[in-house]
């Protein structure tokens, strides 16, 4: 028995001791884990007390674009955000920034008062953080000072540019940059800087209408830069509306797309009628199909009397090859186009009118055979803003989304082909462009204004690394190439491409050499009468 009684106790003193372990070890987890369980109560009582969730919106290019044109993509002279601030090739621009800072805290705005925006700013770095890809743990100093010092150099070029077009010159005596080339920077996705930073910035610099004044910098700014002309007065957007988007860029994409409502009149209440460019208007055709076998062939027989009916039945050819109008290697190797250029759809007898408001009005009127399209004003920012644009439209939307502007570069692609497709479209008042903004006493040099071989060779090389699908202006393509390829001169080219193209290289091999048996007969008749064959001969 006492051996039993002396097991049992021993079973439950290991009871109670495994017991006793295991509560030590709870109680000394909990007390090694207080401070990530304080860390992770506060962050969850942040994210609960935030009226509002904030994504990824400022992202980083992928490298294969960047790759293609890195000075589209990443900052060349100046640095704004967290992304590219530490990179010692743009220390050189550190002195703007800081003339920036100088120029807000003096006289009214005191040193102390800048401190006092740092600690505000402090505050809002856990949102900051959610707007940059890649900031897991940063400091949370450092990201208030670069938000302070970069947000107020916006917005002190914001200011300084929407009034003179300039920027302000330091007195440092080093070497001036061009506003047009930091402007360039300032309208990058990687160099973006949250809205909700700059209203608390001018919250504190400016106690009279803060909001007020951002929104109207903000609009006069996307006039300045915008490729797509802006309808303010149409798009019913508030002051509230247009400082609830996530940056500069995300306004201007938001400002660029918008689609206007239909039945729209001007404030003088009549409808204004937008320069249009139609068939009539088109200069002159070229040469017509250039194939110098068949082209010599037609000469030989033109050249004989070989009567009346031969003579019509070689004036119809002529007139179909005519009709083509389209160089020889281009009828046999015709590439698959999204849509024809701007010359070919209007030879085909579609008209091109310009139209109020963003790439989201882009239509086809089927019953007037009108391609409608908004006004785009193209300057030496134009290129970067589009590519950023895109990129940034791609990275924000979800694949289930349409890309209405990237589509909409890719259609401007495809119809801008030629320097005559630039000055079609200017004459339809679609494209225009305008030199960089100068003093009033200065005249715009011939440079500051794009040539059509420049932009002819933006559209050509807007990148293409997927491809999208947006229902307004796809819808417009379908009907246009419809409408183009049920007119008559291009079912005349359908028809002779389908028939002739798969027997080409013997119809040429076979034309050369009834060139080569003619030129010979004509040799002949030349030395000896031959009334037999001909009654006549045609005298050269």
């Amino acid at each position: 028995m006492a051996s039993t009684d002396s097991i049992i106790s021993i079973s439950s003193i290991r009871k109670g001791s495994a017991h006793a372990d295991a509560s030590r070890r709870t109680v000394q987890a909990t007390e090694k884990d207080n401070e990530w369980f304080i860390e992770i109560r506060d962050a969850l009582n942040l994210d609960l007390e935030s009226d509002y969730e904030m994504p990824v919106c400022i992202f980083l290019v992928p490298k294969p674009l960047v790759d293609v044109k890195p000075e589209a993509y990443r900052p060349q002279l100046i640095a704004l955000g967290p992304y590219h601030h530490f990179q010692p090739e743009l220390y050189e621009m550190e002195h703007y920034k800081l003339a920036a800072v100088k120029r807000a805290i003096t006289p009214v705005f005191q040193l102390s008062e800048f401190e006092n925006l740092i600690e505000e700013i402090v505050k809002q770095v856990p949102h900051i953080c959610k707007c940059y890809r890649g900031l897991t743990a940063p400091n949370h100093d450092i990201i208030s000072w670069i938000m302070a010092i970069d947000g107020l150099f916006l917005l002190d070029l914001l200011n300084t540019f929407i009034n003179t077009g300039e920027i302000s010159q330091q007195s440092t005596g080093k070497k001036q940059p061009e506003a047009y080339a930091i402007l360039k920077d300032v309208l990058k996705l990687e160099n973006q800087i949250p809205m909700f930073v700059l209203k608390v910035i001018l919250e504190r610099i400016n106690y009279y209408f803060p909001g007020q004044l951002l929104y109207d910098m903000l609009k006069k700014f996307c006039d300045e830069v915008s490729p797509i002309k802006l309808e303010w007065s149409t798009t019913t957007r508030t002051l509230d509306k247009v400082l609830e988007h996530q940056h500069l860029l995300d306004l201007l994409y938001h400002s660029i797309t918008f689609k206007k409502d239909n039945g729209e009149t001007h404030p003088d209440g009549l409808t204004k009628e937008p320069p249009c460019l139609r068939p009539e208007d088109l200069p002159p055709n070229g040469e017509p199909i250039t194939c110098a076998v068949l082209s010599d062939l037609l000469k030989m027989f033109s050249s004989l009397n070989l009567g009346n009916f031969t003579k019509k039945v070689l004036t119809l050819i002529t007139k179909v090859l005519g009709l083509i109008h389209i160089p020889t290697m281009a009828f046999f190797k015709e590439k698959k186009v999204l849509i024809p250029s701007v010359s070919k759809l209007c030879r085909a007898g579609l008209n091109f009118c310009s139209t109020d408001g963003g790439t989201a009005n882009v239509r086809f009127d089927a019953d007037t055979k009108t391609f409608y399209l908004p006004i785009i004003t193209l300057k030496h920012t134009s290129d970067v803003v589009m590519r950023n644009l895109v990129v940034y439209e791609t990275m924000a939307k979800s694949k289930t989304k349409s890309l209405n502007f990237k589509r909409y570069t890719e259609l401007m692609s495809a119809i801008v082909d030629t320097i005559e497709d630039v000055e079609l479209l200017k004459k339809a008042g679609v494209l225009t462009t305008v030199p960089n903004k100068q003093k009033e006493e200065a005249e715009p040099l011939e440079s500051d204004i794009l040539s059509d071989a420049e932009i002819v060779e933006i559209f050509n090389e807007m990148t293409k690394t997927m491809e999208s699908k947006d229902w307004v202006i796809d819808k417009a393509i379908g009907e246009a190439n419809k409408c183009y390829n049920n007119t008559e001169k291009v079912k005349a080219y359908r028809l002779m491409k389908r028939y002739i193209y798969s027997s080409w290289k013997i119809l040429t091999l076979f034309a050369s050499l009834l060139l080569l048996l003619l030129t010979a007969l004509q040799a002949v008749c030349d030395v000896y009468s031959c009334p037999s064959v001909f009654h006549t001969i045609k005298k050269t």
